[in-house]
């Protein structure tokens, strides 16, 4: 109870401390907001959406003693979110992109769908960090999504040492889970960073889950090789961006 409270309080605070286009004097992030944030996704499916309501309503047990609808409210991210990140790889040719921490694999689907139907036919994916009982159900939301979709462009998804020694050329985004995870968080979060790009996308989901999340993503607001944050409340994002001023943007979304 006490944690849902905060998070009202976090969502409170955010609406108020918010703002949109008019409010945003970067170049790059005015651009963020003009053309990605803002614009109508037209890589809807019906099946994405589907995936996520069947989870929504399970009553299985899921993780952390929750039921599995729970967890997938929780920690998953809302559909509009979903058609964010896909938007997000399309306007910025993302070519690369690592999942990191446990998750139901829903993210993971709406990235692929970009790949399987030709959207970003060259798009690398990889998943790590997927122990018991998160691989046995992103495993099955992987089989799920084969059964709907042809699959012309979506031969394998990658381990994630084939995708370190592999990685080419061009941008990359880091799609990270459960920032409430201190250690596992960390430790992946500090072997990533070195190898990233200038240009690459940091995404972190649910920032303000609570206390554990909200005090990591001041972390990486404050992080020194960010020079550019943004707040959408239920996503954050962190880009090195060295040629701008340091600058945290809170955006309505």
């Amino acid at each position: 109870m006490i944690n849902r409270i905060g998070k009202w309080f976090d969502y409170l605070s955010y609406l108020l401390n918010s703002t949109n286009r008019h409010g945003v004097h970067s170049p790059f992030v005015y651009e963020f907001v003009d053309h990605v944030l803002y614009k109508n996704s037209s890589e809807k499916n019906e099946f994405l959406e589907y995936q996520r309501t069947l989870m929504v309503q399970s009553i299985t047990l899921g993780f952390d003693g929750v039921s599995l609808s729970k967890y997938v409210n929780d920690y998953a991210l809302p559909s509009k979110y979903c058609e964010l990140l896909q938007r997000i790889v399309l306007f910025y040719d993302i070519k690369q992109i690592q999942e990191i921490g446990p998750s139901t694999g829903l993210e993971f689907n709406y990235l692929r769908f970009l790949k399987s139907t030709g959207l970003s036919p060259d798009l690398r994916l990889a998943s790590s960090d997927k122990s018991e009982p998160y691989f046995s159900l992103f495993n099955k939301s992987q089989q799920e999504f084969e059964k709907v979709f042809p699959n012309l462009f979506d031969n394998s998804i990658e381990h994630e040492n084939q995708f370190y020694e592999s990685k080419t050329g061009g941008t990359s985004l880091f799609l990270f889970h459960r920032l409430d995870a201190d250690l596992d968080f960390w430790n992946y979060f500090e072997r990533v960073l070195p190898g990233s790009g200038n240009e690459d996308f940091f995404v972190f989901t649910h920032p303000y889950q609570n206390e554990n999340s909200r005090l990591n993503w001041q972390r990486i607001i404050n992080h020194a090789d960010f020079h550019v944050t943004i707040d959408c409340f239920h996503m954050g994002i962190a880009i090195k961006r060295t040629q701008q001023v340091k600058e945290h943007f809170q955006l309505r979304y």
